[in-house]
């Protein structure tokens, strides 16, 4: 999952994956579907609904809440430091539904 400042879209898009991995490029290549796009107006902010759209497109199952709780928050550290990127990999549900785990970078706007 990333958050990305879109020219296209005039503002932050969330992409997400549920096949993630290294080579999202392969994947948006072989099966477009597979990745969401999801447009954030800048002003509006993030909703609960794409938040949760969101998890439901990463997959979980258990924790849907909890995970869309995790994405509002790297929305907001991606508004809060001026960030161009900010990327999440990986971002998962454990096997027992206990859990997320993930690692994160940023890249600020002056990068």
């Amino acid at each position: 999952m990333a958050i990305a400042m879109d020219r296209s879209y005039n503002g932050p898009v969330i992409i997400a994956s549920s096949q993630g991995g290294m080579d999202i490029e392969t994947i948006a290549a072989e099966n477009p579907r597979a990745i969401l796009k999801e447009p954030v107006d800048i002003i509006a902010g993030l909703t609960e609904s794409q938040a949760e759209k969101v998890a439901q497109a990463l997959q979980f199952t258990d924790n849907i809440k909890e995970a869309a709780e995790e994405v509002k928050k790297l929305y907001d550290l991606f508004i809060k430091t001026d960030a161009t990127l900010v990327e999440v990999n990986p971002f998962v549900e454990t096997a027992n539904g206990e859990g997320i785990s993930f690692g994160a970078y940023l890249i600020p706007n002056n990068f």
